[in-house]
């Protein structure tokens, strides 16, 4: 495994149609002692995980993911979610090549990651390609130790190199866990404030934002990379909502043997007040975990804030952006 530092600090009527909440299965719940009088505060513990993750190489990702889960609950006994980065079950590379790894979704790669959360009584957010009816998507999907659960699709990796291969996605689903509810916008995703408002308008109190910000040109710095996301703190401040994010780490070799692809790692939270919970606290391009714990005291008080908002904002103002132009 590679070195690692571990941290954790506790801590609009919208432009589209709304998607459903998906309900994750509550064989996570908080425990509570028969004898005791008072209901512990509700909360949610997330993890995320900048990992290394080999191209092409599904089961040995996957056998690797759980000596890093097992690692996280070593350290973080009550951690509720892990997520991990774009793709990172099949690796990446900027290249049509990755639809070679696609699968359907679900399929046999998210039956094992089933059986991981199984294994670890965790809920984990992993990355991969699929494929359905012919089409690639680049997917994120939830899983729990009760099973599969649902998947978002990456909306703007048409405007990317990778949408010469892979399609975008059309919906922003928003899943809930111990009453908590996040959404995704994968890497590219950031750059489209829309998203974000849609994420927020199905309901959403958290976002996640796994990346795959590579190159082959020298390595980049872990703390250069989270401090150049200032998407997401923006997001965060603008729409109340809490941001968590990872990207790739460490140098894997390229499919064709031409030589590497060098990811900074680096991972992140983001309050809703724009500001860092926890973040890399190193220079360097190893894995690297973080966790925090969201109280849901803190989220009821967002949720008021973005309806409030939503009562004041005039939509009128905005409706060129969906009106149809002539002919």
């Amino acid at each position: 495994m590679q070195n690692m530092n571990i941290t954790r600090r506790n801590i609009l009527k919208c432009l589209g149609v709304a998607a459903g909440i998906v309900m994750v299965p509550g064989t996570l719940s908080m425990a509570q002692d028969a004898g005791e009088e008072e209901k512990p505060e509700q909360q949610i513990t997330i993890a995320a995980i900048s990992s290394r993750n080999e191209i092409g190489q599904v089961d040995a990702n996957l056998a690797h993911y759980s000596e890093l889960i097992a690692k996280t609950k070593e350290l973080h006994p009550d951690v509720d979610l892990i997520l991990f980065p774009e793709m990172g079950l099949v690796g990446f590379e900027s290249t049509g090549r990755m639809t070679e790894f696609a699968e359907p979704i679900p399929g046999p790669a998210s039956d094992k990651a089933c059986a991981l959360a199984r294994e670890h009584n965790v809920a984990l957010a992993l990355g991969m390609a699929e494929v359905d009816n012919g089409k690639f998507y680049i997917t994120h999907f939830v899983v729990t130790p009760d099973g599969y659960v649902g998947k978002y699709r990456k909306i703007y990796s048409v405007l990317s190199n990778m949408g010469r291969y892979f399609t975008g996605g059309m919906e922003f689903p928003v899943f809930e866990l111990k009453g908590f509810r996040f959404g995704f916008n994968i890497c590219y995703d950031n750059r489209f404030p829309l998203n974000a408002q849609m994420v927020v308008h199905n309901g959403a109190d958290i976002m996640f934002t796994p990346f795959a910000n590579g190159t082959t040109t020298g390595k980049l710095s872990a703390r250069q990379w989270v401090d150049d996301r200032v998407g997401p703190r923006g997001v965060a401040w603008h729409h109340q909502l809490y941001v968590i994010g990872c990207c790739h780490s460490g140098s894997v070799s390229k499919l064709d043997g031409s030589g590497t692809v060098d990811y900074p790692g680096g991972a992140f939270a983001i309050s809703p007040s724009g500001k860092y919970l926890e973040r890399s606290t190193t220079d360097t391009n190893d894995e690297e975990i973080i966790c925090i714990t969201i109280p849901m005291e803190e989220v009821e008080a967002q949720r008021k804030n973005r309806a409030w908002h939503k009562r004041v904002v005039n939509m009128e103002l905005y409706r060129p952006l969906i009106e149809v132009p002539g002919p």
